[in-house]
């Protein structure tokens, strides 16, 4: 299992670098596009979903809307959407891993989810504690703690349990 990590701490760190250049709602409208590309490589996989009409459609549907938003961006904005795109395909890649890895035709991984779970974020800690090792924000972290107010604390520790559970529940997807 621990050929995903890679993958899910680039998707991690990929996406905070995708949202510090770019919009939010830039990343959200762009990563609906992933699933046209996991249905693409899913064609060669022993047990390929099958694809009907309804889901072509509502693919098309999104990748529409997607470039109508991408058209009316703003110029400022564009800077951040290689970031996405990267971050889009590395998320891709993450979860062909992993249904390829739990997948039952193809002897799945013997760990729990939950096991899953804490292996992709025990495990990641390493990579973004280095990333942010480097770009110096360990260093600012106890001044930025102490500005905090509760209600910051509160939603940061809020925020990490989300992510806990978009994690574990990313798994049953």
């Amino acid at each position: 299992w621990c050929m995903v990590v890679p993958f899910y701490c680039g998707m991690l760190l990929t996406s905070i670098l995708a949202l510090k250049t770019a919009p939010m709602s830039l990343v959200i409208v762009l990563r609906n596009t992933s699933p046209l590309g996991t249905l693409l490589i899913e064609r060669f996989y022993p047990e390929p979903l099958r694809i009907s009409g309804f889901m072509l459609g509502s693919i098309c549907l999104m990748i529409a809307g997607g470039v109508m938003y991408v058209t009316q961006l703003p110029a400022e904005n564009w800077k951040g959407i290689g970031w996405v795109f990267l971050n889009s395909i590395i998320a891709v890649v993450d979860r062909l891993l992993q249904r390829l890895l739990l997948s039952k035709e193809q002897c799945p991984v013997d760990i729990s989810k939950t096991g899953i779970t804490l292996i992709n974020n025990m495990v990641g800690l390493l990579p973004v504690g280095i990333a942010a090792y480097a770009k110096g924000e360990i260093d600012k972290l106890p001044l930025v703690y102490g500005t905090l107010s509760h209600w910051d604390k509160f939603y940061i520790g809020m925020t990490c349990i989300i992510g806990l559970t978009i994690s574990y529940t990313s798994i049953w997807a």
